[in-house]
């Protein structure tokens, strides 16, 4: 019982907001609207007839994607070979007026023309770069979209944030705003029209020639809109929290966690077979084929992981170690994970936040053993296609047990190790959305007390 009560601790710490000023809430209310207006189809009606007329598989949902209007459907919704520059140029107007629409006060629109140039400039380019590469689980939940799915995200440890391999299915973001295959079969001259950042500029001219009208009390409005570095992007437009919040929470996860801290170093063994393998040279005992197949057995989850972690700031300790014996991956694999790989690592190398020393990560505990000691607990290495959509269907099936159970007075330690073990693996707006389920059992087993 008092280790449950040390999670559940641990669990409120983590979901913890700490205030930041009223720029600060701008911006993550324009994240917000970034994510949710600008990237994704308007829904404009007379838009909407021009597709859906004759064209049965096209939805409400989707008829403004981009790249459908740019190159037209026909009666079975199949893509065709159009030009169609101007009705994408209809609908980014529509999206940029809804967006500006959508500002509450005048300070959004000051703040807007404070941020909108850096966004364009440095920030949106800096995204593209080291976008997101088609992850392991992308490929079984994204196969209705076109290319691969590296959107940009904004404001996605709110509430309200989209989770990235649910929202491809529903029709709803706009992939063309992604680094996308699909602009190979576009006129290069045509490009732009599918930025991001011709959009926020689209907007952003609409509001600068209008500032008078949009904030006609501008010099009397008492707001320090200081500028956006790169810190205040991060955490206002990317993760959509304030800036005190990232680095608490940054901080916080240096701590040993009461229930994961075991865990971690289970997992750091487990995870780190494949570096083992050809670090201890047991690789030369086995043929290329052998080698191959092991490689995908971990290597996807690997991406996957660090992927996750050079987003969140956080040291890609499974891809750095790896580097370290990448040379010798038959040549097969080493070309089929080369880019993902690459990016990983040249995101960390190029953070301002991620620091790191490669001679403590290879002497942390679980990375060099050969052997599972008692004080290294068994983690299972997660099947393919395990999405983040199973795994929060599965901790919320564990946590309604917990609930069922506590309600009646019944054990419910084994079905908390599971959750425990389960919870590692989620990303943080999974945890988000399961905090309530998660207080509702702390007061049951307080009231039980």
């Amino acid at each position: 019982m008092k280790k449950i009560f040390e999670s559940f601790d641990r669990f409120v710490q983590e979901m913890k907001e700490l205030p930041g000023d009223e720029v600060e809430y701008i911006r993550i209310e324009i994240a917000k609207e970034i994510d949710d207006t600008l990237q994704r189809p308007s829904n404009d009606q007379q838009i909407n007839k021009l597709l859906r007329k004759k064209a049965p598989n096209i939805t409400k949902k989707n008829a403004n994607l981009l790249l459908y209007l740019y190159k037209g459907v026909d009666e079975n919704g199949n893509l065709l070979n159009n030009e169609n520059v101007e009705a994408v140029i209809d609908e980014l107007d529509v999206r940029a007026e809804k967006f500006i629409d959508s500002f509450s006060t005048q300070a959004h629109f000051l703040v807007f023309l404070n941020d909108a140039p850096i966004l364009i400039k440095e920030y949106l380019p800096l995204m593209r770069d080291v976008a997101r590469p088609e992850s392991h689980q992308s490929k079984y939940m994204l196969k209705t979209a076109p290319g691969n799915f590296s959107a940009f995200d904004f404001a996605k440890k709110k509430p309200f944030a989209v989770f990235k391999d649910t929202t491809a299915q529903s029709g709803m973001k706009d992939f063309m705003h992604k680094q996308t295959p699909e602009l190979n079969n576009i006129r290069p001259d045509h490009h732009f029209l599918f930025k991001l950042e011709y959009l926020i500029k689209i907007a952003y001219d609409i509001v600068k020639d209008s500032i008078s009208f949009l904030a006609p009390d501008k010099d009397q409005i008492n707001i320090d809109i200081r500028p956006l570095d790169i810190k205040a992007f991060t955490a206002n437009y990317v993760e959509g929290i304030t800036v005190s919040t990232q680095d608490y929470r940054k901080e916080l996860r240096k701590t040993p966690h009461p229930s994961f801290s075991p865990m971690v170093a289970g997992q750091r063994y487990r995870m780190n077979k494949l570096f083992r393998y050809y670090y201890y040279g047991d690789y030369l005992k086995q043929s290329e084929q052998e080698q191959i197949k092991l490689i995908d057995d971990f290597m996807p989850q690997i991406i996957d992981l660090d992927t996750a972690q050079v987003q969140s700031g956080l040291v890609p300790k499974y891809s750095l170690l790896l580097s370290m014996v990448y040379k010798n991956f038959p040549q097969q694999s080493q070309k089929k994970y080369e880019l993902p790989l690459y990016k990983i690592l040249h995101t960390a190398k190029k953070s301002r936040f991620i620091n790191y020393d490669i001679k403590k990560i290879i002497k942390e505990k679980g990375v060099l053993d050969r052997k599972r000691t008692k004080d290294i607990p068994f983690v299972e290495l997660g099947y393919g296609g395990d999405t983040e959509d199973y795994r929060k269907e599965y901790a919320n099936d564990l946590l309604d047990s917990a609930l069922s159970g506590a309600k009646k007075g019944e054990n419910i330690n084994d079905t908390w190790k599971m959750f425990s073990e389960t919870w590692q693996q989620l990303s943080k707006d999974t945890k988000d959305s399961l905090s309530d389920k998660i207080q509702e059992l702390k007061s049951i087993l307080q009231g039980g007390k």
